[in-house]
């Protein structure tokens, strides 16, 4: 019934849609992976402790001081990509579950200054089952993407080039979002609807990226 009241009322094929939410999933999930294994395989580590030291020298000082410690590890992750022999220059974007963007718009020395910039579709403004995962450029120089699915407390830096010496991450779909077909049951009225799809993941070039990682 429901099938038939979407079709009827709205022309929309139910099965045409859940097709349309399968793809937008699987397009989820992979991205997922790939964050996952760039994260696994990155060539440099910083770690940044949320909590102020004991002893340390902002122990007596404002909160917010010591905050702006996570930006300069930012720099040292962006220097380690820059130094190392995959790299060669420094990261243009970042890559973060929520709390640790998060973070990061509370500096003041990290300020989104193209956040005008961002296409709508991408920008929030787009359908209920679309992510808006770019966040804008920061400091003029990063990318800055939030992922709900992202490893918790991890920021995620590497360089986005079109060179193909500075290829640092291949996903080779060789089978497409191929659709299984429409199935219906009819005791229960009930779609089914299958899709497949075969990738291959591969890192090659670790010194690309970096992470920060936040304890």
């Amino acid at each position: 019934m429901a099938e038939q009241d979407a079709a009827s009322q709205y022309s929309l094929s139910l099965g045409d849609e859940i097709r349309r939410f399968i793809g937008i999933q699987m397009a989820r999930e992979i991205q997922a992976e790939v964050l996952a294994q760039l994260i696994a395989g990155v060539g440099t580590t910083v770690t940044f402790a949320s909590a102020i030291p004991g002893g340390s020298v902002y122990a007596n000082l404002d909160p917010r001081v010591y905050a702006r410690v996570l930006y300069e590890k930012i720099q040292d992750a962006d220097n380690g990509i820059f130094k190392h022999a995959d790299g060669r220059r420094g990261a243009n974007w970042i890559a973060g579950d929520p709390d640790a963007i998060n973070r990061l718009l509370k500096l003041e020395d990290f300020s989104i200054v193209s956040r005008d910039a961002v296409p709508r579709p991408v920008a929030g403004e787009g359908e209920i089952s679309q992510h808006s995962n770019l966040f804008g450029v920061a400091n003029e120089r990063y990318k800055l993407y939030k992922y709900s699915f992202m490893q918790e407390d991890t920021l995620l830096l590497g360089v986005k080039s079109d060179a193909a010496d500075e290829t640092g991450f291949v996903h080779a779909t060789y089978i497409p979002l191929t659709d299984l077909g429409t199935f219906r049951d009819p005791a229960k009225a009930c779609v089914t609807v299958g899709a497949t799809t075969r990738y291959a993941n591969k890192l090659l070039r670790p010194g690309m990226y970096a992470k920060v990682t936040i304890t």
